[in-house]
């Protein structure tokens, strides 16, 4: 009874950091987006204030907002970094995913080799 449920425990696991390491490329590429705007609103902005069709502070703002999506950018970078690190290290493969995971976030679970999972993971033990 117990190899079952630590099967379906690894398993868990492993279901549970892999949607975390989805989510968190999902706002890796949300945040990316949001700084390419905001980084062509500033533009836009500065050219605005050069036809003095908008104050300095407009810009100010423009270029608050856009220091504030690249810190959180910077922040959501890092989290993806743990957080597949994290996933390899459930697995049992440090450097295991080291690029993008492929999946949904809505939808059926990703089909896992639960068999060969398990195995590799006995292997090690």
């Amino acid at each position: 009874l117990t190899a079952v449920q630590d099967k379906y425990a690894l398993l868990t696991n492993v279901r549970t950091q892999f949607y975390t390491v989805l989510a968190d490329q999902r706002r890796v590429e949300v945040l990316t987006r949001m700084a390419d705007l905001a980084k062509q609103a500033v533009e836009a902005g500065e050219k605005k204030q050069k036809a003095g069709d908008a104050a300095r502070s407009d810009v100010l703002l423009l270029e608050a907002d856009y220091r504030r999506v690249l810190a959180n950018l910077k922040s959501a970078q890092a989290i993806l970094d743990g957080d597949r690190k994290q996933l390899a290290a459930v697995v049992g493969m440090p450097g295991l995913v080291d690029r993008p995971v492929a999946g949904e976030l809505a939808g059926a679970y990703p089909r896992f080799d639960e068999d060969r999972l398990v195995g590799y993971v006995a292997e090690d033990d």
